[in-house]
């Protein structure tokens, strides 16, 4: 059976282009450099020690300077080329360093595998939804917070290295992520700050110009929303962190642009249209169809369990008025987050356990979030806090990304900017971009995408709704070994 659907993805890659209905960028696939040492990824590791510190999942920079105490919180199963690379170039900077091993992944901590629908895939995307039917893994994250920010304190450290993504518990230190968990993510790592501020840059000053937004993707994705020049400024006015002053949002979102601050949960929420897809952070799920009306999901067509658990969730908390939120309910419509580095790739890993969140973080693609987040402010976080453990409520959100979005954004002097063009951001083509690309290299290469995904009845022939929707997995594994291919080893 695998050497039939291996010959017709073959067939359809050969046909690539022969009978599309659209002009979507065709798959492309990363050539990953061999490492054998520390040292082959020490170059990569300084570049990350010296780089800003940003308290950004998806653009992480560890800002270390001499004399500071740096804690590296990882799983044990952490790639250890990747950790003792970083290690070594945290001391070289002069930093102290501590690495404590978790026996237990924070996945691990978080999720309770589901038995998976998809045909032989490792990771179900619905665990993602089902996940938020129970608050305990809400109250599993914040207990392991909570033990990461005492030893933290109590040994009075300036940086915590820890996590792969999401918001960090508010503490008075900095806090960095670690996303690298394998040897190919790390080869994303050096895209040069410089340019991807610059991008970064762009994209948000378009949004906060912005009257309206349309963002669709050919997986059936055409959402709408209105901008009001009050939601912004509310946003930039309430935005509350320890570590960069109010007024500041737009720096602190680096490489994960927010194009809407609906998360601030606006009384006046009008976004309406459908979000679709077949991958989340968790993993993979027959084609789902989120129905959104007034900032909130009214409908769930399809997706197999993931539709199912996600119905559940909407039911079990119709009636559950959280704090900080316009009305009742979880299905708030909180994230549209638009990934801005062109070197974030697939990786192998994802057929041998590996969840799919790494994949968010590649330029163009965005990753949609649905449900009650916590609010920002900090008036609303301790009431938020209090509710949700005192009525044993889940405080979570579920995801879809979409990879081949365009995103149009109507500006309030009547102007459309287009931000993103099936898939590519379009700033990457912009000479200022350009130009400052080409200090770090030639720009053609630095700024192309280093992996675009097949997918029938997009950009690789087939017919969507027959052969992926119902089947994504199955694609998705023969993506990898073309990346494997590609790369020339195998892992």
């Amino acid at each position: 059976m695998k050497q039939k659907w291996v010959a017709l993805f073959w067939v359809h890659l050969v046909l690539l282009g022969a009978g599309l209905a659209q002009d979507y960028p065709p798959p492309r696939y990363p050539k990953i450099p061999q490492v054998k040492s520390v040292e082959d990824l020490l170059p990569i590791a300084r570049v990350v020690v010296r780089k800003p510190s940003r308290r950004e999942a998806l653009r992480p920079g560890y800002g270390i300077k001499a004399g500071e105490k740096v804690l590296m919180v990882i799983p044990r199963e952490f790639e250890p080329l990747v950790r003792d690379a970083l290690a070594l170039a945290t001391r070289e900077a002069g930093a102290r360093l501590d690495i404590v091993l978790l026996d237990t992944s924070l996945e691990a901590i978080l999720r309770a595998e589901a038995a998976s629908e998809a045909h032989g895939m490792p990771r179900d995307g619905s665990v993602e939804a089902l996940n938020m039917l129970d608050p305990k893994g809400s109250e599993a994250l914040s207990q392991h917070y909570q033990k990461v920010m005492a030893l933290a304190r109590a040994d009075r450290y300036d940086l915590v290295i820890e996590g792969l993504g999401g918001p960090q518990p508010v503490n008075s230190f900095r806090w960095e992520r670690i996303p690298w968990t394998t040897v190919e993510k790390f080869f994303s790592a050096d895209f040069p700050a410089e340019v991807q501020d610059l991008i970064d840059k762009k994209i948000w000053d378009a949004f906060k110009n912005a009257r309206r937004i349309r963002i669709k993707d050919p997986e059936g994705t055409d959402l709408t929303w209105s901008v009001k020049p009050e939601h912004i400024d509310k946003l930039l006015r309430e935005y509350d962190d320890p570590i960069y002053p109010r007024g500041t949002y737009d720096i602190v979102k680096r490489g994960h642009i927010s194009l809407t601050p609906l998360f601030m949960a606006m009384p006046d929420i009008d976004a309406k249209g459908i979000v679709a897809g077949t991958i989340n952070h968790a993993g993979v799920f027959p084609h789902t169809k989120l129905y959104v009306e007034g900032g909130k999901v009214v409908r769930v067509e399809a997706g197999g369990r993931y539709g199912e658990a996600i119905q559940q969730v909407l039911k079990k908390y119709e009636d559950v008025q959280y704090p900080g939120f316009p009305g009742k309910g979880v299905g708030w419509f909180i994230e549209a987050a638009l990934g801005t580095n062109p070197k974030v790739a697939r990786v192998s890993t994802v057929t041998k356990g590996e969840s799919m969140l790494w994949e968010r973080g590649r330029s163009g693609v965005i990753h949609w979030g649905f449900g009650v987040s916590i609010p920002v402010t900090a008036s609303q976080l301790k009431e938020y806090t209090e509710k949700v453990r005192a009525e044993n409520l889940t405080r979570g959100h579920f995801h879809i990304h979409t990879y081949f979005n365009t995103i149009d954004v109507e500006t309030r002097d009547g102007k459309t900017v287009r931000v993103a063009d099936k898939g590519r951001i379009t700033f990457l083509d912009d000479p200022e971009v350009r130009q400052v690309a080409a200090k770090y290299g030639d720009p053609d290469e630095l700024l192309q995408e280093a992996w675009i995904p097949a997918v029938p009845g997009i950009n690789a022939k087939g017919d969507y709704t027959k052969d992926y929707a119902p089947y994504p997995d199955r694609w998705i594994k023969l993506d990898v070994e073309q990346l494997e291919r590609e790369s020339g080893k195998q892992r």
